[in-house]
């Protein structure tokens, strides 16, 4: 089983008025979107700038801005630093979803 479908199997379209999803390490937002498309408010954690910044303009573009808050905020189970590369979150396309394609 791929992980989009156990996603979704979760993401019950009737509880998305009553359940938050935290979508940790989000990256470009695919997952945010998907939970969004289905009327859940979605919080998008992630480290990099640049990757909210597509998380953003990604919700934006779907018209999901009211459901995604975006977070730039590193997690873990212990204090510590770490070096990011450039390279993460490099894309050079916003996320166009067609929630059609889920259903």
């Amino acid at each position: 089983m791929q992980v989009n479908d156990v996603f979704l199997r979760e993401l019950l379209p009737d509880h998305a008025a009553s359940t938050v999803v935290v979508d940790i390490g989000a990256n470009t937002g695919w997952f945010s979107l998907v939970a969004a498309s289905l009327g859940y408010v979605v919080h998008a954690i992630d480290v990099q700038p640049l990757c909210i910044w597509h998380v953003l303009t990604s919700a934006l573009e779907n018209e999901y801005d009211k459901l995604i808050v975006p977070h730039i905020v590193g997690l873990a189970s212990a204090p510590g630093s770490v070096t990011l590369s450039e390279e993460l979150c490099k894309v050079r396309h916003l996320l166009t979803f067609n929630p059609d394609l889920i259903a």
